[in-house]
């Protein structure tokens, strides 16, 4: 969807910190066999716009980030993205490959390995999912940021969307109360091993290995 004029302006306008665009491709092929169903060109024109009213704005603070996760099908255009968001005039975030988003706290390594072959980039350093990864032993995340949906549902990490895990509501609570009541309590004490009574998302996170752990 092409946005309004309007809506660029109040998103540059908000005070947002960062606003990540997700384009995981540098050309309408290869963003395509991610991004099913949509419109490589609207997007590029929807982050050129979003670039040219930050410039107009002064004073305007808010990062904007091109956000390119590397697959096997668009490995080989890392230098092109570079060179492509250096000539619309925003910032890049290379990012490694994820699982399958929504799934990969759910499911072991292994698991995912089966499932996302043909998805695991043939260089290695770009895959998160690797045949010789390492057992992580921790996660930082409930300590470090948060996610919140557009229903107001609060989460520890961008891994998890149902509200069914969620550790609150900021429609309902104060986003103070939130971080530190029971279920983010809980989740903290399991990350460090100490003994809990309520079962949160992390607990689930943390018997599958961390997959998705920072």
């Amino acid at each position: 969807m092409e946005m309004g004029d309007d809506q660029i302006e109040s998103l540059v306008k908000a005070g947002l910190e960062k606003i990540y665009i997700s384009c995981n491709g540098a050309s309408a092929e290869t963003y395509l066999k991610y991004h099913v169903g949509g419109d490589f060109d609207l997007v590029m024109g929807n982050m050129k716009r979003l670039v040219r009213k930050k410039r107009e704005i002064p004073g305007c603070h808010t990062n904007l980030i091109w956000l390119f996760h590397i697959f096997k099908h668009n490995e080989h255009e890392v230098t092109t993205a570079n060179d492509l968001a250096k000539k619309i005039g925003i910032k890049i975030k290379i990012s490694k490959m994820r699982p399958d988003m929504g799934k990969e706290v759910f499911e072991t390594t292994q698991r995912a390995l089966e499932r996302d072959l043909a998805w695991i980039p043939d260089n290695p350093e770009f895959a998160v999912v690797s045949t010789k990864q390492k057992k992580r032993i921790g996660c930082m995340l409930p300590w470090t940021e948060t996610m919140i949906n557009w229903d107001g549902s609060v989460l520890p990490c961008c891994a998890v969307y149902s509200e069914k895990y969620a550790f609150g509501n900021i429609l309902e609570n104060s986003f103070k109360e939130i971080w530190n009541n029971e279920m983010y309590i809980a989740a903290r004490k399991e990350i460090l091993g100490i003994k809990n009574d309520k079962q949160t998302i992390c607990h689930i996170c943390k018997s599958s290995g961390y997959l998705h752990g920072g």
